[in-house]
C-alpha cells in the first residue's frame, strides 16, 4: 500500500515540475547588449544556408550585429554561396576550414569564436532559423549590457513522417523538463544551437570539452564550465530557433547515439539530476502498470491529477508556439495519444467497482 502511494506521488511530482515551466519567465538583464556576434557553423549545408540566412539577416536590432559564418570543410557549393553573400552584405564575414582534424563542429566553432568582433556571441547552426524577425532584439534585451550566458530552446518542426513527429514530441517534452527545473536546480543541459555566452569564456569551454574527445555535444559538455564562470545567467524558451526534426528513425537513432556518448562525461551533479528525472518518469510509468492490480483511489487520483497537469502543459506549450509553428494534425495526434493513453488506465479503474477475487475463487471451488 505504501509503495502504491509513493508511485502515485512520484508521477504527480514529476509532471507538476514539468508544468511549472509556464509560471516562470526569463530573467532580463539591465539595458541592451551593446553588440552581438552571431556565429553559425555548417558542413555541406548549401540548402540550409540558402533557406535560413536571409531570415537571420532580416532580424532588426537597435545595436550592431555581425554574422560570422563558418564553412566546416564542405564538399558542396556552400563556400561559394557564402562568399557571394559576403560581397553583398557588409555585416557578413566568411571563414572556412579546409580539412577536418576531428569529428563534430568543435574546430569550426573555435575558429568562429576566435574571429568574432564582439565580446558577446550567439551560437547557432546552419539548419536553424529564428522564430521571428524580432529574435535578435529579444535576445539582446534579455542579455543586457553586461556579457551573459543565455540557454535557449531549439524547437523542432515536424514533417509528415511518423519518425519526425515522434522526435518533435520528444524534444518538446524534454524541453519542458529542462526549463521547468531551471528555477530550482540550475542549468543541467543546453540546446547548443541556441546559446549565447561571452566570447573568451566560450573558447575556454571548448578547450575544456576537447579533452573528452567526443564526436558531438561540445556545447553541452562545456555548459558546466560556462555556468561556473559566467556571473550573469539567463534562460528561456523564448526567443527560440527553429529547425527540422530528423525525418527517419535512423536519423533520430544517430542523434540519440551521439547524446548517449556524451552523457558519461557530464559532471556528477548533472548526471545525478538526470538520473533523478528518469527515476521519476520510470516510477510514474511503473505506477500506471501496477495500478490495475490495486484499488486505492488516493493513489489513482494522484496519477490522474499528475497526468492531467501534463496534458494541460502539452496543449499550453503548443498554444504558446502557435504563432510561429503550426503543428501538423499528425503531430497533434502524437501529443494527444501519448498523454491520453497514460491517463486511460487510472480513469478506467476509478470508474470500476472493486471486486473480491478471493471470495469468487472460493465459491467456484
Amino acid at each position: 500500500m505504501i509503495l502504491e502511494y509513493l508511485l502515485g506521488l512520484a508521477g504527480f511530482v514529476q509532471v507538476l515540475v514539468q508544468g511549472a515551466l509556464f509560471f516562470f519567465r526569463p530573467k532580463v538583464g539591465h539595458g541592451t547588449c551593446p553588440g552581438l556576434s552571431v556565429v553559425v557553423c555548417g558542413r555541406n549545408a548549401e540548402f540550409d544556408w540558402k533557406r535560413n540566412l536571409d531570415l537571420w539577416l532580416a532580424c532588426k536590432t537597435t545595436q550592431p550585429v555581425e554574422f560570422v559564418l563558418i564553412d566546416d570543410a564542405s564538399t558542396d557549393a556552400s563556400l561559394a554561396f557564402l562568399n557571394s553573400l559576403a560581397c553583398q552584405e557588409g555585416r557578413v564575414r566568411v571563414l572556412s576550414i579546409d580539412s577536418k582534424s576531428s569529428p563534430g563542429k568543435r574546430d569550426a566553432l573555435a575558429l568562429g569564436l576566435s574571429q568574432a568582433k564582439f565580446q558577446q556571441v550567439f551560437v547557432t547552426d546552419a539548419d536553424c532559423r529564428p522564430d521571428s524577425p524580432t529574435f535578435l532584439q529579444e535576445l539582446m534585451d534579455i542579455l543586457g549590457a553586461e556579457p551573459a550566458l543565455f540557454v535557449g530552446n531549439g524547437l523542432l518542426i515536424s514533417s509528415n513522417s511518423l519518425a519526425s513527429n515522434v522526435a518533435m514530441a520528444e524534444a518538446d517534452r524534454l524541453a519542458r523538463m529542462n526549463f521547468s527545473g531551471l528555477p530550482w536546480i540550475g542549468f543541467t543541459t543546453a540546446v547548443g544551437r541556441n546559446m549565447a555566452y561571452p566570447k573568451e569564456t566560450g573558447l575556454a569551454a571548448l578547450r575544456y570539452s576537447k579533452k573528452f574527445g567526443t564526436a558531438g555535444g561540445d556545447d553541452d559538455l562545456g555548459l558546466p564550465f560556462l555556468v561556473s564562470r559566467c556571473q550573469n545567467k539567463r534562460f528561456g524558451y523564448k526567443p527560440s530557433t527553429l529547425s527540422d526534426a530528423p525525418a527517419t528513425f535512423q536519423d533520430w537513432a544517430l542523434q540519440k547515439q551521439r547524446h548517449w556518448k556524451t552523457a558519461p562525461h557530464y559532471p556528477f551533479p548533472i548526471k545525478a539530476v538526470f538520473v533523478l528525472r528518469w527515476l521519476l518518469l520510470g516510477a510514474n510509468t511503473l505506477g500506471l502498470i501496477v495500478l490495475p492490480f490495486f484499488h486505492s483511489k488516493i493513489a489513482m487520483g494522484l496519477v490522474l491529477a499528475g497526468w492531467s497537469i501534463q496534458l494541460f502543459s502539452t496543449f499550453l506549450w503548443v498554444y504558446v508556439f502557435a504563432s510561429i509553428r503550426k503543428p501538423t494534425p499528425k503531430a497533434l495526434w502524437v501529443y494527444l495519444m501519448a498523454e491520453l493513453l497514460a491517463i486511460f488506465v487510472p480513469v478506467l479503474i476509478l470508474l470500476q467497482k472493486p471486486t473480491n477475487t478471493s471470495k469468487t475463487w472460493n465459491s467456484n471451488s
